[in-house]
């Protein structure tokens, strides 16, 4: 039986925003959880010699699960350094300590997901308080990009 060469693995499906367009709006008898981590080390085991790329994302933020870190640095020990590792996140617990924890765990590529760029305060879709986390996020990816070499999107 063959087997992906890419998997997807969705650390959470909580979020810590609330994004007008988000499909989580229409949710309504959902649990909101961490994935067990037993389980995540299972799946990365299972794929071990198998995949070139792991997705650690889905329609949760990635880094509110307490353990993200974990995740990515066994990842990156069990299944080598010719794996890449991405993750799509809305960037706003993207610290520089939390980036450069990741990256030095193994993450290869982070993109970012973020519902608009304009952080005009009269913009619908992005609500004031969020104005200056948009822009956090914004200069954070930035200055990583350049200090650790790292693909950014």
């Amino acid at each position: 039986m063959s087997y992906p060469k890419v998997i997807q693995v969705e650390p959470t499906n909580r979020c810590n925003f609330d994004c007008i367009m988000c499909i989580r709006r229409s949710w309504s008898e959902v649990e909101f959880t961490d994935m067990n981590l037993d389980l995540y080390r299972k799946i990365v085991d299972e794929s071990r010699g198998k995949i070139t790329r792991l997705d650690l994302y889905g329609f949760g933020e990635p880094l509110c699960h307490p353990r993200f870190s974990d995740m990515v640095k066994y990842a990156r020990e069990g299944l080598g350094s010719e794996v890449e590792l991405l993750t799509v996140t809305n960037g706003s617990l993207l610290t520089p300590e939390v980036s450069e924890k990741i990256v030095r765990y193994g993450m290869n590529t982070i993109v970012f997901s973020i519902d608009t760029i304009d952080a005009h305060p009269t913009n619908i879709y992005l609500p004031e308080e969020k104005v200056n986390i948009t822009i956090k996020i914004r200069n954070n990816s930035l200055r990583l990009q350049k200090a650790l070499k790292i693909r950014y999107y």
